[in-house]
């Protein structure tokens, strides 16, 4: 029986015999029927017939897999690239290829139980294969020729009946790759992205058997804009391909591989990301895909969905057993069922999960993971009934794994019903909100604000200026309507104000510095500014504690978040290339370190709980970050609080009038503490639905945090602000009532008035800009 199959680098199979296919693939004709098929050239053809099976005729109602491993005749190590397996109608084939070697070895068996090693006859390929898959009758290798990055590198078709014998095909014109392909009737299509002068996805076609290759027809350029083009199965009769274009999940549809048309969208497909399969069997198509889930505590994730249509037309979402899918899904079809393994990634921790099983395509069960596949997901493979699980192993080598279907004799309602929703906690009761009126001033030139403070003449705000060579800059207000940019100083050159405080002589400021001339990771620099009156600074002198490691690109986020007074003077947080840092001062000019916190990075210190509290996040690269929180009495001596805070990154506190503190961050995620050691996280809520909040200021009138939401265009964050009476209740409230790309960087409250600043956009040349907060409704 003829099966289709679909994994990552393995074509479909067709059940029809190709047309026109050249002289190597008449002698591997399967089952023929009486009527004969003239092909184009004249030439006739068998179509082959699959025969008739059990569950053909009367389908189970549902299956399930039993593993076995493989013993291969040969080891295969991180070193022995190895293309394939794939499925024929003879039997599966792998390629493997060891350095000094020249062609690779062949690895067959006719039913994926026994496998032996066969050399590639003379007159073969040599070189690595780099892409291996079924045709009607045999096989087709893609081989780079040529040494790598010396022309004439091409790569070039190479077509064999049983893998030992090949024959020399056509050059693969403008691709440097294969990432797609699929075979139909008489047709072959390959699909990659084209080299650097040909942007965008190219597909091309062969008729012949792969003697010769064309660019296929692409009317409107749909296919060719397209930001990835995913998978591409046959289709009797042609082809369907998913991928994404403008950022949407669409699929293409093709008669005969060369003229393919851009389907309508099905607005079901609207909230998937990305597709990662698409299989046909013999009851339809199945599509894995991944949709983004709202998550503020943990922050948004995608998960792995799958989607059914019978025409690849009209998609719905299958309801699915309750299993780990946060990577989504090896998806293969084996014509009288479905088979998947689902995974689980979350970063560098990628492993497969689940096994699932289908008689139909919309009905899906799960069954525990054998030990046999635990670890790194396998790759799958279809040969007829039977299932090929081909994995990595730690060491970097592969090992084979066989799957038998067999039906489930009673295996009772499916698809496994999902968890009923559970409510989420209702939200504390609080005292009402007083409403806030924002009103953004006109903008103080280029540049962004990233900080303000009571003092001075009134206010004095910090950040950086973006014109010319850029630097520090400072602004002053002596009412928070109207602002003056401080003079320019060689004291701000190459530097960024992130954080200001009173302290030491009158304010204290705090950034960083960037030294063009020192070595790239000791580029940057920790440093502090102090000033009388706003208007006139000086650069606090240089010592080694302030030495943070990194430039502007690595180590980007090097440098002091935020200052507060107290302790010996003045209590500084930031980050250096080895982590989490605390600075003291006693007078805002000589400062010194006193600790690392070497299990994250602060964002923010207040005075409050037992002395004071600091909070900020993991710090870890390549990772979400999570919550943090520290304390400490004299501000020298730090602890870790509440090891099990669970949420997204926090960015800033702030102590109530009662003295309990509320932390906000990324999500967002607001927090209330009572002491700072134990915190209890805002239940959600819709006006907590999206956004990143940056700081957060308490007053007699309330409280209110400042951040970014995403624009109602999806395609930018605007600025917002978020409004509470304690800290658990939250309503949201808009900077502007025409949303303007931007964001609130800081907040500082006075009695009942509320000033917050920032930048409005574009975002690559930002205005610094402010925003007044009055009592209102």
């Amino acid at each position: 029986m003829t099966v289709p199959c679909d994994t990552a680098g393995v074509t479909i199979v067709s059940r029809r015999v190709a047309i026109a296919i050249a002289a190597w693939l008449a002698a591997g004709a399967c089952t023929a029927v009486p009527t004969q098929t003239a092909g184009p050239s004249g030439s006739s053809f068998t179509p082959a017939t699959p025969e008739p099976s059990a569950t053909e005729t009367n389908p189970p109602r549902a299956v399930t897999v039993e593993w076995r491993p493989v013993e291969l005749p040969m080891a295969l190590g991180p070193d022995d690239p190895i293309s394939g397996p794939v499925a024929g109608e003879s039997g599966a084939i792998a390629l493997v290829s060891r350095e000094g070697q020249g062609r690779p070895t062949l690895l067959s068996s006719p039913d994926g139980t026994r496998w032996r090693i066969s050399p590639i006859e003379a007159g073969g390929f040599a070189g690595q294969a780099v892409a291996l898959f079924a045709v009607p009758g045999g096989y087709v290798a893609i081989v780079r020729e040529g040494s790598p990055g010396e022309p004439p590198e091409q790569l070039r078709a190479w077509l064999s009946r049983d893998g030992r014998s090949w024959t020399r095909g056509g050059v693969l014109p403008l691709l440097n790759d294969v990432d797609l392909q699929a075979a139909e009737g008489g047709a072959i299509v390959v699909c990659s992205y084209g080299e650097e002068e040909a942007e965008g996805t190219i597909c091309l076609r062969s008729i012949d058997g792969a003697a010769s290759w064309s660019l296929v027809t692409d009317p409107t350029g749909d296919l060719a804009r397209a930001e990835a083009l995913d998978r591409i199965v046959a289709a009797p009769p042609g082809f369907l391909a998913a991928g994404s274009l403008d950022g949407q999940v669409r699929l293409w549809r093709s008669g005969d591989g060369d003229r393919w048309t851009l389907l309508p969208a099905d607005e079901r497909l609207s909230e998937v990301s990305w597709t990662a399969g698409l299989v046909r069997g013999r009851t339809g198509f199945v599509l894995a895909a991944g949709v983004r889930e709202r998550d503020r505590r943990h922050g948004d994730r995608t998960v792995g969905t799958l989607w059914y249509s019978p025409d690849g037309l009209a998609w719905a979402q299958l309801p699915l057993p309750d299993i780990d899918a946060s990577g989504g899904f090896d998806l293969v079809a084996l014509g009288d069922a479905y088979a998947a393994v689902a995974i689980h990634a979350f970063f560098n921790d990628v492993r497969a999960s689940a096994v699932l099983t289908s008689a139909d395509g919309r009905h899906w069960r799960a069954d525990p993971l054998p030990d046999l596949l635990a670890g790194w997901p396998p790759r799958l493979v279809a040969l007829r009934d039977h299932l090929l699980a081909l994995q990595p192993t730690d060491d970097g080598g592969q090992r084979l794994a066989l799957g038998l279907l067999a039906p489930v004799a009673d295996p009772g309602p499916f698809p496994t019903p999902t968890p009923t929703p559970t409510a989420p906690p209702p939200v504390p009761s609080e005292e009402p909100v007083p409403g806030i009126v924002w009103r953004r001033l006109p903008h103080l030139g280029p540049g962004e604000i990233r900080d303000v403070a009571a003092g001075g003449p009134g206010f004095v705000a910090v950040g950086r200026d973006d014109s010319g060579e850029g630097g520090a800059a400072a602004w002053t207000s002596t009412d928070g309507e109207t602002w003056t940019r401080a003079p320019d100083s060689p004291a701000f050159r190459l530097g960024a104000m992130e954080t200001v405080s009173r302290g030491g002589p009158g304010l204290v400021a705090a950034g960083w510095i960037y030294r063009p001339e020192a070595p790239p990771d000791r580029a940057k620099i920790a440093a502090f500014w102090t000033s009388r009156d706003g208007v006139t600074w000086e650069r606090a002198p240089h010592n080694a504690d302030l030495e943070i490691g990194g430039d502007v690109i690595d180590g980007w986020n090097n440098g002091v978040r935020t200052i507060v007074a107290g302790g010996p003077g003045l209590i500084a947080v930031g980050a250096t290339d080895r982590g989490g840092a605390v600075w003291t001062s006693t007078d805002g000019v000589d400062w010194r370190l006193a600790a690392r916190l070497d299990d994250g990075v602060p964002a923010d210190v207040v005075a409050g709980g037992p002395g004071f509290v600091a909070v900020g996040s993991t710090g870890e690269e390549g990772w979400q970050p999570q919550a943090r929180a520290w304390a400490s009495q004299d501000g020298l001596a730090w602890e870790r609080v509440q090891p099990d805070l669970d949420g997204p990154a926090l960015t800033a506190v702030t102590a109530r009038a009662d003295g309990g503190l509320v932390a906000v961050g990324a999500g967002p995620g607001m927090w209330t503490s009572a002491d700072g050691i134990k915190w209890a996280w805002a239940p959600d809520q819709p006006a907590l639905d999206e956004g990143s909040a940056s700081d957060v200021a308490a007053s007699a009138a309330g409280i209110v945090a400042v951040g970014s939401r995403p624009c109602p265009d999806g395609q930018r964050i605007c600025p917002t602000a978020w409004l509470s009476s304690g800290g658990l209740a939250w309503i949201q409230a808009p900077a502007t009532p025409n949303p303007a790309e931007g964001s609130m960087n800081g907040v500082v409250a006075r009695e009942r008035v509320f000033i917050a600043l920032g930048w409005t956009g574009p975002q690559d040349e930002p205005a610094a800009s402010v925003w007044l907060g009055l009592p209102g409704t």
